[in-house]
């Protein structure tokens, strides 16, 4: 399975750059965007983009802010918005849609850069994020399933509190053991897609 993550900082002005037209020639099975900065009702047919596509998104309650999106080929059987966090589900940062044995998330993390209150924000993020993971990982190893409809399984996630951690990211649930190894090598897609925008 092909996954393709990319922060878009704003899906119109990613649409207007050609990202609609970039990612349709990536041939991928799944798109994780995030920082979508929109609402549903923004969604008409130009920034529906990926159209032979299954779409799942987590929107922000504030206009213009955040927002993840998960675009797959197949409906996924199961999808969820947020981890059951009240201060940040409303925020609009995790998507989450299963595929059989495999799950994917659109995860689109605090950078903290802001000053000092959002540093301690992406702090309390972390915090509450990784007992997410640490549930997730003990549904995993115990090889049996614990999820309600509400939860998820467990995922990968770079960075660790204490580091600098990506803003943006997608999180994978590798297959069993037994199943083909997936594709190697990972790129930077905000490269590929933008080879002259400087961050």
């Amino acid at each position: 399975m092909r996954v393709v993550t990319l922060n878009v900082n704003g899906i119109r002005s990613a649409a207007k750059k050609g990202l609609f037209r970039w990612l349709a020639a990536q041939r991928a099975d799944v798109v994780c965007l995030q920082e979508m900065k929109c609402q549903e009702t923004d969604l008409d047919a130009r920034l529906h983009g990926l159209k032979a596509f299954e779409a799942c998104h987590a929107f922000a309650q504030k206009k213009g802010y955040s927002g993840v999106a998960l675009y797959s080929r197949r409906a996924p059987e199961e999808v969820r918005r947020g981890f059951e966090s009240r201060e940040f589900d409303a925020e609009g940062r995790y998507v989450e849609a299963r595929f059989g044995r495999l799950w994917v998330v659109s995860l689109y993390l605090p950078s903290g850069s802001a000053g000092a209150h959002r540093q301690k924000s992406k702090f309390r993020f972390l915090k509450v994020f990784l007992k997410h993971l640490m549930k997730l990982a003990l549904s995993m190893f115990s090889g049996a399933s614990t999820r309600s409809p509400a939860s998820t399984p467990g995922g990968r996630i770079a960075g660790r509190p204490g580091r600098r951690t990506s803003a943006g990211a997608s999180i994978t649930r590798s297959p069993p053991p037994g199943s083909p190894p997936p594709r190697a090598g990972n790129r930077s897609t905000r490269r590929s897609a933008f080879p002259t925008t400087r961050r």
